[in-house]
């Protein structure tokens, strides 16, 4: 390995759209879900059961759905960036051969 980086730019603008499309799901998760706990604590479902639903929903799976989108949000920026500042590097090179 003589410690060449190749960059495949098509695969890694997929990797971006890749990350921004789960965070768009993520994000109709979060939806939908807040849309049952709030059927759910308007009588859908009565009782301990209910009530324990909900605040799962509420205090641990849209939390962490949350962080998810973060994350992919923070992930999609790092490969965009790369893929900018690979293109600027290629550019460069280019530049000062030419």
């Amino acid at each position: 390995m003589n410690g060449d980086i190749k960059v495949v730019y098509a695969d890694c603008e997929a990797m971006v759209a890749a990350f921004k499309e789960g965070t768009e799901h993520l994000q109709d998760v979060m939806t939908e879900l807040q849309s049952i706990a709030n059927t759910m604590s308007d009588g859908a479902l009565l009782g301990q059961a209910g009530t324990t639903y909900v605040e799962l929903i509420r205090n641990q799976m849209s939390p962490s759905l949350t962080r998810l989108t973060e994350k992919f949000t923070e992930l999609a920026g790092d490969v965009q960036k790369a893929i900018d500042l690979q293109r600027a590097a290629d550019e460069s090179v280019a530049g000062s051969m030419g």
